[in-house]
């Protein structure tokens, strides 16, 4: 005990050892000064690397005897080692960290998991942004800055920005469409339909006379779209194109489309407006949100996925353009003119400003709203609800004439009525 108290003030480590023989020897006292010492001596040592192991052996000795100093020191020590090394040598930081938490040092376990959350979440950008998201999510709970970064700008997207997510082993992709206002409705100078000849063919984009063999039929042009100014009030994000064969497929089940050899890539068609609502409640389900089952007014609070309102479509569709079409029509639709009578895989044609694809032609799309005037309906959100047993298609297929494929266009249909010439594509706030 004596020699041990003469170095105290030379060497902490000489004089942990003689107060430890006195310890060994039964000296009263001598334990405890030994630990005290031996401490002392190693937090000296951290800030050498190379007493790092003896340093840590005595962490581990004191833990060991029951001393929680040392219990806690020796955490500690690790702890310091792998948050000097973050940022500079990550896979070394993670090692450390890993080590400190392994002695239960609840804050190692923080910064180790935060940062492995980092990790996966950079890993899954290039494959899944809603999965890199919802990691991020997670590093920033646990105290990443970094991630809580990367949350608030991935959060607030810029217009047009795109996001993929995978469900039941299908990729959806979609874009942001950001709130705003536009001109909706045709202008008195695009294409007009009123001399259009009748045609034979599927009904869409026409007012049309139901012949008894259901077949061919004589189609009269619609083209009742005047021009008013429209506000959308928030942003949502929509599927970059049609949904596909495949996709419907993944959460349905089955594939109804009559172009079914065009392959997976290519949009599903013959789905009732009934229909796409159901896939929409599916897809929702997979992604854990809540249903969109709502088919008035309460459609504007659903946080699930559901059809596009006419507003919406359209609004989307000019992603900003004011003309006819938002490019040269050969240059963004699939119609009557270049289709060769048959659907496209989805994402042929130049995309609009806003990068959504086959907006125009392909197939005509679901729209929420009953078919009617836009005679007394509101000029923000407006939604076309009632009893009309017509609902509106938007944007032209693969058989249409060039005076239906237009940003403008409107088309109706029972919503029962399944067609080759007919799908659909979702949103979502």
């Amino acid at each position: 005990m004596a020699r041990g108290k003469r170095e105290e003030g030379r060497s902490l480590g000489k004089a942990s050892e003689w107060y430890a023989k006195a310890c060994s020897l039964g000296e009263d006292g001598g334990c405890a000064k030994a630990w005290e010492m031996g401490l002392k001596w190693c937090k000296g040592a951290e800030s050498e690397p190379s007493k790092w192991g003896d340093a840590d052996r005595w962490y581990k000795l004191a833990c060991e005897k029951g001393y929680a100093e040392g219990c806690k020191a020796r955490g500690e020590a690790w702890f310091a080692r792998g948050k000097g090394q973050v940022g500079k040598e990550q896979q070394l930081a993670l090692y450390w960290l890993k080590t400190a938490c392994g002695v239960k040092y609840a804050e190692a376990c923080q910064m180790h998991e935060g940062l492995k959350a980092l990790e996966k979440g950079k890993a899954e950008e290039g494959r899944s942004s809603s999965e890199a998201l919802l990691w991020y999510r997670r590093a920033c709970r646990l105290g990443q800055k970094e991630g809580c970064n990367i949350v608030e700008r991935l959060s607030k997207p810029s217009e047009g920005a795109r996001h993929s997510f995978r469900v039941k082993g299908a990729t959806f992709a979609m874009r942001w469409i950001p709130a705003g206002s536009f001109t909706m409705g045709s202008s008195e100078n695009e294409p007009s339909l009123s001399s259009s000849k009748p045609v034979e063919g599927y009904r869409r984009g026409f007012i049309f006379d139901t012949s008894p063999d259901n077949k061919s039929h004589y189609i009269i042009p619609d083209n009742k779209s005047p021009q008013r100014s429209v506000t959308i009030s928030k942003g949502f994000w929509m599927l970059e194109s049609e949904v596909t064969q495949g996709q419907y497929k993944a959460l349905m089940g089955r594939n109804p489309s009559h172009f079914s050899s065009c392959g997976d890539n290519c949009p599903v068609e013959q789905v009732s407006w009934h229909e796409a609502r159901e896939f929409a409640e599916k897809l929702s389900e997979a992604q854990g949100l809540a249903a969109c089952t709502e088919t008035e007014r309460g459609i504007f609070g659903c946080k699930g996925w559901r059809l596009p309102t006419e507003a919406e479509w359209e609004y989307a569709a000019r992603a900003g353009s004011t003309g006819a079409r938002h490019g040269e029509l050969d240059d963004v639709a699939w119609y009557g003119g270049n289709s060769d009578s048959k659907t496209h895989p989805v994402g042929g044609k130049s995309a609009n400003g806003w990068g959504l694809k086959d907006m125009l032609g392909n197939v005509y799309e679901w729209t929420m709203d009953v078919y009617g005037s836009y005679e007394g309906l509101g000029t923000q959100d407006p939604l076309r609800s009632g009893s009309s047993t017509l609902r509106v298609s938007r944007g032209g297929g693969w058989n249409s004439h060039a005076g239906l494929v237009r940003s403008a266009s409107r088309s109706s249909d029972a919503p029962t009525i399944r067609d080759g010439n007919l799908g659909f594509r979702l949103l979502r706030y």
